[in-house]
């Protein structure tokens, strides 16, 4: 195998007065820069080398590190999804009862239910979960179990729940 001089005279990427003549310059500057020189030249090209690859390093783990996190997420709202699924109540009985609760975003939103799910609800035999993927107005009644479970990866989630 030849230099790269050779290969890229092979390939007639450059003429022969043109590699005689990068050479010509490559020996002038080598002479003024002496041993030293080159030395020290080559010790900040292999610095220069040293902080790109901290740097590359660095950005490949950021990327590693936000793709799992994102992964994390997912598989949280997954969780959530199936454990809401999994305990909610499927028909909220329709009733003359208004039942107050705090939203996430701070409204006072109500459920309009039957007096013996109010009464569940105050026993904490249920509670009220923000879902909007589940219903139209956002909000689901769930059973103690599940809204212990949503708890503890969502607190924000649960809306309302006597649960002691």
């Amino acid at each position: 195998m030849g230099s790269l001089r050779d290969e890229l005279l092979k390939a007639k990427i450059v003429s022969r007065k043109e590699a005689r003549k990068a050479a010509h310059e490559a020996r002038v500057r080598r002479k003024e820069l002496g041993r030293e020189g080159i030395e020290a030249e080559r010790k900040a090209a292999e610095e220069r080398r040293k902080t790109e690859e901290a740097k590359r390093k660095a950005a490949e783990r950021k990327r590693v590190r936000r793709e799992q996190a994102a992964r994390a997420e997912h598989e949280r709202q997954n969780r959530l999804k199936t454990i809401i699924r999994n305990g909610m109540l499927p028909d909220i009985p329709s009733g003359p009862r208004r039942f107050y609760f705090v939203a996430m975003d701070g409204k006072i939103p109500f459920l309009q239910i039957a007096e013996s799910v109010a009464t569940r609800l105050e026993r904490g035999e249920l509670a009220i979960v923000e879902a909007p993927e589940f219903s139209p107005d956002g909000f689901v009644l769930v059973t103690r179990e599940a809204a212990g479970k949503i708890a503890e990866i969502d607190p924000e989630r649960v809306r309302f729940s006597n649960a002691a």
